[in-house]
């Protein structure tokens, strides 16, 4: 599940509570909450990893074009020298 879907879920929530007049408090349904927690702890691990591998893939398909910090491919031309 995408990250920001479950940010939006839990601002609804929060915005479907019962707010109490002159605080900033506001109860909202405790099971509803913690679910949306444990969706988030288990979704932002699976988002983190496919966000370092496609990283890890652009910067392999960029060492030969573009100046990425890969030092086998960069020459005294490359360098400005």
């Amino acid at each position: 599940m995408d990250i920001l879907h479950l940010v939006d879920r839990l601002e609804e929530l929060f915005n479907s509570g019962r707010h109490f007049p002159f605080t900033n408090d506001t109860i909202v349904n405790e099971d509803r909450f913690l679910e949306l927690i444990d969706q988030l702890r288990v979704t932002i691990p699976e988002e983190n990893s496919h966000a370092l591998s496609l990283a890890s893939v652009a910067k392999i398909g960029n060492c030969g074009g573009l100046r990425v910090s890969c030092s086998e491919n960069v020459t005294g031309a490359d360098r400005g020298t």
